[in-house]
């Protein structure tokens, strides 16, 4: 999916997980798009790596923003 029909598509299913009081689950591996989730759990091998919040994944993602300058 081309990127701006993904953030079409995550706004509705966000929206849609907000009014209905819904657990969101998607699986990416665009590390920009996953600032606009409210947390991060990276998994590789089957194993869990990382679990994060928020508030980490904006700061995580600021960082490899700068390494990519």
């Amino acid at each position: 999916m081309d990127s701006k029909n993904a953030v079409n598509v995550f706004s509705i299913l966000k929206e849609l997980s907000q009014e209905q009081i819904l657990f969101l689950l998607i699986v990416t591996h665009d590390t920009d798009f996953t600032i606009k989730t409210d947390r991060i759990i990276e998994i590789a091998e089957g194993k869990t790596l990382n679990q994060m919040t928020k508030r980490v994944s904006i700061q995580r993602q600021a960082l490899i923003n700068f390494i990519r300058k």
